[in-house]
């Protein structure tokens, strides 16, 4: 393809704004984008321009390549499918010159390498989040068990005085807690020696106890050969900063660093790609008005903010987005502009950075909703309480009104948290209303897994004439390319069916079936068996092996294929925990997996690949939504619990029940800690890390809902609720937000 035909195949594809993305050669640049802008697929075509224009094939000869940094598993396939689209419009081959990661994935590169100058054995294994968890639990309960009476120190003083510590939720908050503490801490690269060397009389009875579970934690890492996800970065920052010349070698491999998701970025991942690009060519993407991750990681959005503030950094921002109606546009562009400019609490006036989402050019390629298509309802009547119960009749009279007029439209209903989800959901499965929960799990994963069991299964007892039977009904026939129609699949069921050892059938005497198997059945049945022979075949394979191979034989999607890599990762860390298992153990756990029995599986793993279906109703939590879209949204209890506003009232997660003062631990906790490694100031003033804490919560809560609304693309609706303790006298109100979004649809909120 010649340049000229290169330059008039792209030219329609972008915009003005985008250009300038693509005009980048050198330097720092941030590309910050509205939602629906355009950005990973912009910065897909970066990375293919670059690769094209600024890498010789002398350097890609020696190794040198365009690394891409992202979050996710998923993230990286949908960026691989991007980049690889843009290649091909380009006419350039894919085979070499760059490298597509996430950020652990990259320091488990760099780690795995260098494993014996980081004092790790080479087939040192990775805990995943559920096995760590699990992990320090038993060492929190067994210290617990020894010595609890410091817990009351901390607990609501009528429960002390009434004899009643509400042990159970003690232990499941200390775990989480303990959690926390040492991921901040990893975060900021403090071993448990560090912090026992910097203690003193003055740190509190819960930070002494959290340094003594961190470190046992590490000692039980050591023990095992293992090494965390958060100690990936830190080893890689540490190997680096000891071995200098390797730090410019891998620069040198590296000469452009593109990074998507930058608002969903660590401190220490900050520092990684920092030092790896040289400060030099580096481009980070985001959107910080979509960072809603910091309440349950290290994430912490202030980084891209502060990296595109430095002098030598380009700013692009792009704000044109045809993903939804003006309408909806303009209502997220009135929240953003009512918290920085209206909210009652200042500090919360610097939640979003102001990025109004602009309007399409006329003639743009992107087809964007008319605004007669679109409509917004905020379902809120002063003075008049809507129960929980009512907030969902209220959606379910309106489904049934809209869905049969609007089946090859798509629907989703978002809410808060899991809880209300499953109770939505079971209600939709009571009135026949065909739906599919997004929560823990989503039906496409479970297919998944589900079939994974069924090969699984039989793998373990081949000489099990019903798991045979089974594979080729539940697998073969669905999956295969033979061209067997129904009634003849059928009657290769019944010939299984006749024999009791599957063994007769796999390996016939002479090598040839000589039963009563008709003429026309033979090559089916050969395929068959061949096809089986092929699975036993894989058994010496190690378990995460064994699921890469059988994710590429099963499946076709990428996303399906990625799941199945991910599920051979966390049975890999099982079994490295329980070397007796087989199998049989982990078809039952992957089975629990399935069912979100066991949390392992990531927010993102579950909704890799997922695309709403037309005339079904999806339920998801509005986090789990990130990155999704439906013509209709319903965004369901907006109400000062789930979205405070540092007002009277409100209610934060931080802040449990059982709990004296309202005190928000963790952040009291790490606040000492921060002060202790030299990071700011504690004076033992309880409550003024709680008071931050809850408001950075509440700016998060505001972009969360900033995330909801720009969810919809047609139609949004928007209800709250008195919250399920109302009985008990806790009565919720509507989300100030809420009011404000109302008052600007009526034309009284002026900006």
């Amino acid at each position: 393809m010649n340049a000229s035909m290169k330059k008039e195949s792209l030219t329609p594809l972008f915009r003005a704004e985008q250009y300038k993305v693509l005009s980048y050669r050198l330097g720092k640049m941030a590309i910050l984008a509205a939602p629906g802008s355009g950005k990973t697929t912009i910065l897909a075509h970066l990375a293919a321009s670059l690769l094209d224009k600024r890498l010789s094939k002398r350097d890609i000869a020696k190794g040198r390549e365009i690394l891409v940094v992202t979050l996710t598993n998923a993230a990286v396939q949908n960026f691989q499918n991007k980049f690889v689209t843009s290649m091909q419009i380009r006419g350039l081959s894919t085979e070499a010159g760059y490298r597509i990661r996430t950020l652990h994935g990259l320091s488990h590169d760099i780690v795995r390498e260098n494993a014996a100058s980081l004092r790790l054995a080479d087939n040192f294994s990775i805990l995943d989040g559920q096995t760590q968890y699990r992990i320090i639990r038993q060492i929190v309960r067994r210290h617990l068990q020894a010595d609890s009476t410091w817990l009351e120190n901390f607990t609501r003083q009528d429960y002390v005085v009434k004899g009643m510590l509400p042990k159970q939720a003690w232990w499941q908050y200390v775990t989480q807690l303990c959690v926390r503490f040492l991921r901040y801490c990893k975060d900021y690269a403090q071993s448990s020696g560090d912090l026992l060397a910097a203690s003193n009389y003055a740190t509190s009875a819960l930070v002494r106890f959290c340094i003594r579970v961190y470190d046992e934690y590490q000692r039980v890492l050591m023990y095992q050969g293992a090494v965390d996800f958060d100690d990936l970065v830190t080893y890689a920052l540490m190997y680096l900063r000891e071995n200098e010349a390797d730090l410019e070698r891998l620069a040198g491999r590296w000469p452009y660093i593109l990074e998507d998701e930058a608002q969903d970025s660590s401190r220490s991942q900050e520092q990684l790609l920092r030092m790896l690009s040289g400060d030099k060519n580096w481009v980070r993407a985001g959107d910080v008005n979509q960072a809603i991750h910091a309440t349950f990681t290290t994430a912490d959005p202030s980084y891209l903010s502060a990296f595109a503030s430095e002098p030598d950094v380009v700013v692009v921002r792009l704000k044109q987005s045809g993903r939804f109606g003006r309408p909806v546009a303009d209502l997220a562009n009135a929240l953003q502009k009512w918290a920085v400019l209206d909210h009652p609490a200042p500090s919360v006036r610097a939640a979003f950075d102001l990025l109004e989402i602009a309007p399409l050019e006329p003639g743009d390629r992107q087809q964007q909703p008319r605004i007669s298509d679109v409509t917004i309802h905020i379902h809120h009547i002063p003075r008049v309480q809507v129960s929980s119960d009512e907030e969902l009749r209220l959606i379910l009279h309106s489904l049934q009104r809209w869905l049969p007029d609007h089946r090859e439209q798509t629907v989703s209903i978002l809410v808060p948290d899991n809880a209300r989800g499953f109770v939505v959901a079971k209600l939709l499965r009571q009135q026949a209303i065909p739906y599919e929960e997004m929560l823990h799990s989503t039906s496409s994963v479970r297919a998944v897994i589900s079939v994974l069991c069924i090969v699984l299964e039989y793998m373990a007892t081949p000489s099990d004439s019903g798991r045979f039977q089974r594979l080729y009904r539940t697998v073969w026939r669905p999956t295969s390319s033979s061209m067997v129609d129904e009634l003849a699949g059928d009657r290769v069921e019944r010939y299984l069916a006749r024999h009791r050892f599957p063994e007769q059938v796999l390996y016939p005497l002479n090598g040839a079936l000589v039963d009563d198997i008709s003429p026309d059945l033979v090559l089916e049945l050969d395929a068959f068996c061949e096809y089986t022979r092929q699975l036993l075949s894989l058994l010496s394979y190690s378990v995460d092996e064994l699921l890469v191979v059988l994710g590429r034989k099963l499946f076709r999607e990428p996303s399906e294929i990625m799941l199945c890599y991910r599920l051979g990762q966390i049975l890999l860390s099982i079994q490295t925990a329980k070397p007796a298992w087989g199998i049989s153990e982990m078809v039952e756990e992957m089975r629990a997996i399935g069912n979100h029995q066991r949390e392992y599986l990531s927010t993102e793993d579950l909704r890799a690949g997922y695309l709403p279906r037309p005339g079904v109703v999806t339920v998801a939590t509005m986090h789990m939504a990130k990155g999704l879209e439906w013509d209709r949204v319903y965004l369901t209890g907006v109400n000062n619990r789930s979205f405070p506003s540092f007002q009277m009232g409100d209610r934060y997660l931080g802040s449990k029940w059982f709990v004296r003062d309202g005190l928000d631990l963790e952040a009291e906790m790490i606040a000492q800690v921060s002060s202790m490694i030299g990071l700011g100031k504690y004076h033992g003033e309880e409550g003024t890390a709680t008071q931050v804490s809850q408001l950075a919560y509440v700016s998060e809560r505001l972009r969360l809902l900033y995330v909801g609304i720009t969810r919809s693309r047609k139609e949004l609706i928007i209800l709250w609720n008195v919250g399920k303790n109302a009985v008990h006298g806790e009565v919720s109100q509507p989300a100030l937000p809420l009011l404000a979004l109302q008052e600007y649809l009526a034309g009284t909120l002026v900006f």
